[in-house]
């Protein structure tokens, strides 16, 4: 349910941080949207990250159940 809220998310603010880049393109001072996406891309990065750490808990623990499923067929 978190993976998937996180790519949720993920998605939408990847879309803002393109709306704000495109925003930007005909601005001749475009400070506040830098500052804007640079927090966006800050926000994607931290999304990221925690999107790859839930994919290496879901593999572990789908190792773990392969195994004590193998353990109790065994028994």
């Amino acid at each position: 349910m978190e993976k998937y809220g996180l790519n949720q998310r993920f998605t939408e603010t990847s879309a803002d941080a393109a709306l704000t880049l495109d925003a930007m393109a005909g601005v001749i001072h475009p400070g506040s949207y830098e500052d804007r996406l640079e927090n966006l891309t800050s926000v994607i990065k931290a999304y990221e990250k925690r999107i790859t750490f839930l994919d290496s808990q879901l593999d572990f623990v789908e190792a773990v159940l392969v195994r004590v499923s193998s353990y109790h067929s065994d028994l």
